[in-house]
């Protein structure tokens, strides 16, 4: 940039003084013309006629020197005419580039001086807005310049502290001696400074700063001017460092206690004289849990406080009482700020407090899985505001303590669980040679004596089962001059192996230089390293069948998915078995029984697999398999037969010989699943589907299946709005009297009207219902419309006073309290319980043959007649079926139709009517289609029946007209006679 000036400015000269030249020149020519015009008067320029004769005078005549002295002047004229526009045409020439450049420059310049206002806006900007501390002294020290962000950290205004001492203003009197050592750094040998420093805040609070700062000096005369420095507050990093450090000082020190009470008495000790309060007492929970009593371990600071620990030996504290007990059953912290204004009933030991000069005080609880181990107390004789970091600091070293604390209790409950048990100690010499050892020692390593390990010269390394742990051991020891609970196996005299922890030190000499030996004790923990390993095997096998758990099972599954991501050619399957009728054999031979069927189930499961397979007891009567590098599906079919074909065969179980079976749901791997989750939910959807077909068979799951899942959940939903929305609907199927033909009653039958879906069959919801727990609240409603409908037929047909209405139970509907909601149905519809017919399933009934039977009779009391749905189906066992005061067996539908094709069904038939009338029972027959099946049905003596050969389900309306209707006679003619249906 100087330099393109310099060439400006020549160029300038050059340019001025050629313009002077012409200049010069053009003031010449000038002077010339009147004298030209003097010589040459009839030439006059016509701007001078009129005047002619009073400038110039009488003409004469040229004489020839002045025609040559003319001549001459004129063309002297013309040179210099000719000069001087070749000298303009120059000037013009050179003036416009000059012109250009100097506007150029103008321009540069210009935008020079914009960015250089950018700059600084944009310096001034950063200087404000900059998080860290920014501060310029003169060369007296004093404040000159201090960015936004340290005033508003410090609390000041600029105007407050410009132009004060900052040495006097900033620095803690204890630190201003590190200054002039800093300063004299920083001018003296002009070296930037990086240094740490506490400042002061207005208030008075400190504050850590890490400062990066130089002296900048005068380039003309090298004075010191001014420092510059900039600072980061560290305050809260390097509390936390602090805090760290006194976190790591406890919990090491707590560590290496000997027992609970010593490592409760270190923590109390070094928590006191951290934080400078005089006052530490430990309340212990019984054993027993039932309140908390003071322990002997306490710190104190002054002879009368230990008076105060002694009077507190006579406290116990319940849960919630007291500032201890709320400590205890809160789990968090809590601050006394002011004993003195503390409600007796808020703090109990109020007054031998405020005796002892006490003035607040804190409590936290030390806390290990949701269990309150000890709850530490501290006091001091100042009042004291609540502080949350320091709260929050004894909370971590409480956190950190639990673990150590709980470690100490475990040892000391192991500890006493070996009465006789004493530490074996030791001495050894550098090289790992006996010195001396004690008879525990010796015992330990099954020795009759210490002499036979001293007196021949023995080294302790040949006990080490791995000698690596033993140079591992002394390694440590001369980095650390000892270790703690070093574990190592090593061999007994009898060359068995046992576990041992030893702790260790090295022994000095007065100098604490050399090590002169080694010394410690060991304790056996083989039994603990034993039940360690049980606990190990606790945590991936099922307790009851020794099998792989659920947690190990789903982290297997979690490897496999990983490896098919991976590996495009492998392949795994996933089987999900769940036993047929186990909570039938459960409940009718007991839990004991059906454990010992698990664990038969499980042995034949073992060897119907390979041993790479993993097998697993999910849960319950639940069991997985995981097939891994299975070939082709037909080899997981075929396990899955061997499977089924294995349990189908009975299991003798105490003398009762046990048949069961399995339904399977299998899932093949999939790069679409990413979760083990995601596999077992379609395995046990496919399950689900086996159970379906009807149990004792495999599915393999495809995606149709999920979105019958999905179905069944969406179902679920509208399920739950069906009965608000008015969506549900009854259907009523008159029941016959076969000897009369007279309508005796209607079964109510429910069906649903979705308003997107339209009509939904029973047997597709009813299920869903059922799975959801709405069959309850459905099953109410059944019976309430039922009635109510009843009630208002009664009232209009008077001609059928005998009417009754049927109405089905749902076995989750049968609980204790079913009579109770009865009554309130049957009081508020007005109808009698001779009215009303209630129909259960066998399996309803034997899920709990005892409830059922109490339930029933309270029904019976109420004159309800009972019906079993379905008979013959289910599980019903004879000899409860006498006992249940049931008053009608209805044939399934299924022997009903049968009974022309199936001469086995046409005698069961006649067995369950036999049945019905031995027991004093009537018996209805469902699902009559023909003519055929009623005149069977008439020739075996069933009182009743049903089915679509008189009527299909009826709406209201319908049903109506049905009871208006004053003959059926073709439905029972027959050749040798006519039955007439009355109506």
């Amino acid at each position: 940039m100087q330099r393109k000036t310099q060439n400006l400015q020549t160029f300038v000269l050059k340019g001025s003084a050629l313009g002077f030249l012409i200049l010069g020149l053009l003031i010449f020519l000038g002077s010339l013309f009147p004298f030209y015009f003097r010589l040459k008067p009839h030439e006059e320029p016509p701007v001078l006629l009129e005047h002619q004769e009073q400038i110039l005078p009488p003409p004469s005549e040229e004489s020839d020197d002045d025609q040559t002295i003319h001549a001459a002047l004129w063309t002297t004229a013309s040179i210099l005419m000719g000069v001087i526009a070749m000298g303009a045409s120059y000037l013009v020439l050179m003036i416009r580039p000059l012109m250009n450049q100097m506007q150029a420059e103008i321009l540069e310049r210009q935008k020079a001086e914009v960015a250089l206002g950018k700059e600084k806006d944009f310096t001034q900007t950063l200087f404000d807005a900059n998080p860290a501390f920014f501060i310029v002294l003169d060369a007296d020290g004093k404040v000159q310049l201090m960015n936004d962000m340290m005033l508003k950290t410090l609390g000041y205004d600029l105007e407050e502290i410009k132009g004060t001492d900052y040495t006097a203003t900033f620095v803690p009197r204890r630190n201003g001696d590190s200054l002039p050592w800093v300063f004299e750094l920083m001018i003296q040998r002009r070296l930037p400074i990086r240094t740490e420093e506490r400042i002061l805040t207005k208030d008075g609070q400190e504050l850590i700063v890490e400062w990066h700062g130089r002296a900048i000096f005068n380039e003309e005369t090298d004075e010191y001017e001014y420092f510059v420095g900039a600072g980061l507050d560290i305050t809260e990093r390097k509390r936390a460092e602090e805090e760290l450090l006194l976190l790591q000082r406890i919990t090491k020190e707590v560590s290496v206690a000997c027992n609970f009470e010593s490592a409760l008495e270190v923590a109390l000790r070094l928590v006191c004289e951290t934080i400078g309060w005089e006052f530490g007492e430990a309340w212990v929970p019984h054993p027993y849990g039932k309140y908390l009593e003071c322990s002997p371990i306490g710190y104190n600071r002054g002879e009368n406080l230990e008076e105060f620990q002694r009077l507190n030996q006579q406290y116990i504290f319940q849960p919630n009482q007291s500032l201890t007990g709320r400590i205890y059953s809160s789990q968090q912290p809590e601050w006394i700020f002011d004993i003195e204004q503390e409600s007796p009933d808020h703090f109990a030991r109020k007054e031998i407090a405020i005796k002892f000069g006490l003035k607040a005080g804190f409590g936290v609880p030390i806390v290990v899985d949701d269990k309150v181990l000890v709850v530490l107390i501290f006091f001091t004789i100042t009042n004291k505001q609540e502080d949350k970091r320091l709260l929050n600091l004894i909370s971590s070293i409480a956190t950190q303590l639990g673990t150590v604390f709980q470690r100490k209790q475990a040892e000391a409950k192991y500890r006493s669980i070996f009465e006789n048990a004493v530490e074996g100690i030791f001495q050894i010499s550098r090289d790992g040679e006996y010195i001396r050892v004690n008879p525990a020692f010796a015992t330990i390593l099954g020795y009759s004596s210490p002499d036979a390990l001293t007196g021949n010269n023995s080294f302790i390394r040949e006990v080490f089962v791995h000698h690596q742990e033993f140079y591992q051991m002394i390694d440590l020891l001369n980095q650390h001059h000892e270790i703690y609970n070093f574990e190592a196996q090593v061999y007994r005299h009898d060359h068995s192996v046992i576990w041992i922890f030893a702790n260790v030190r090295a022994i000095l000499d007065g100098k604490k230089q050399h090590i002169l030996y080694y010394e410690g004790s060991i304790v056996d923990i083989t039994s603990f390293k034993q039940t360690e390993e049980k606990l190990r095997y606790s945590a991936s096998h099922d307790s009851l069948t020794n099998l792989w758990n659920r947690a190990f099972f789903i982290e297997r599954l979690k490897q496999a998915l990983i490896q098919c991501q991976e590996q495009p050619g492998y392949h795994f399957s996933v089987l999900f078995l769940d036993l047929d009728g186990f909570k039938f054999i459960n409940d009718s031979l007991g839990h004991g029984s059906g454990d010992q069927l698990l664990i038969e189930i499980a042995k034949r499961l073992k060897v119907c697999l390979r041993n790479q397979d993993v097998l697993a007891r999910l849960g319950g009567d639940e069991f997985t398999i995981l097939l891994e590098n299975v070939g082709f599906p037909e080899e997981v079919k075929e396990i899955a037969e061997r499977v089924q074909k294995s349990l189908k065969k009975p299991f003798n179980l105490n003398g009762n010989q046990i048949f069961t079976g399995s339904s399977i749901g299998i899932v093949h791997s999939s790069s679409e699943y990413l979760l083990p989750s995601e596999v077992l939910r379609d395995a046990d959807t496919a399950m689900y589907r086996a159970k379906q077909q009807g149990k004792g068979c495999y599915v393999v799951f495809d995606a149709t299946m999920r979105t019958d899942a999905l179905r069944r959940l969406q179902l679920q939903t509208d399920l739950r709005w069906a009965i608000e929305k008015n969506q549900f609907q009854l259907h009523y199927q008159p029941i016959i009297n076969l000897e009369n033909g007279e309508i005796s009653g209607f079964e109510a039958l429910l069906r649903w009207q979705h308003p997107q879906e339209g009509f939904i069959s029973p047997a597709e919801f009813i299920p869903v219902a059922e799975e959801a727990g709405l069959i309850v609240d459905i099953g109410e409603w059944v019976l309430r419309q039922a009635c109510r409908q009843l009630r208002e037929w009664k009232q209009k047909f008077n001609c059928h006073p005998q009417l009754r209405m049927s109405v089905n139970l749902s076995g989750q509907q049968f609980t204790s309290d079913l009579s109770q909601k009865i009554d309130r149905i049957l009081t508020e519809t007005e109808v009698m319980g001779s009215e009303l017919k209630l129909e259960i399933t066998e399996t309803a009934i034997m899920s709990d043959p005892q409830l059922a039977i109490a339930t029933l009779n309270e029904l019976k009391h109420r004159e309800i007649k009972l019906c079993i749905d379905d008979f013959g189906t289910g599980y019903c066992s004879l000899g409860y079926l006498h006992q249940f005061p049931v008053d009608v067996l209805k044939i399934d539908r299924s022997f009903v139709s049968q009974m022309f094709l199936d001469e086995n069904k046409r005698e069961l038939v006649k067995v369950i009517v036999a049945l019905a009338h031995s027991l004093g029972m009537d018996a209805i027959a469902e699902g009559i289609e023909s003519q055929e099946q009623l005149y069977q049905l008439k020739s075996l003596e069933c009182q009743y029946g049903q089915g679509y050969y008189f009527s299909k389900p009826l709406n209201p309306q319908e049903a109506e007209r049905l009871l208006n209707k004053s003959s059926m006679a073709e439905k029972f003619h027959r050749q040798d006679s006519s039955v007439l249906l009355k109506i």
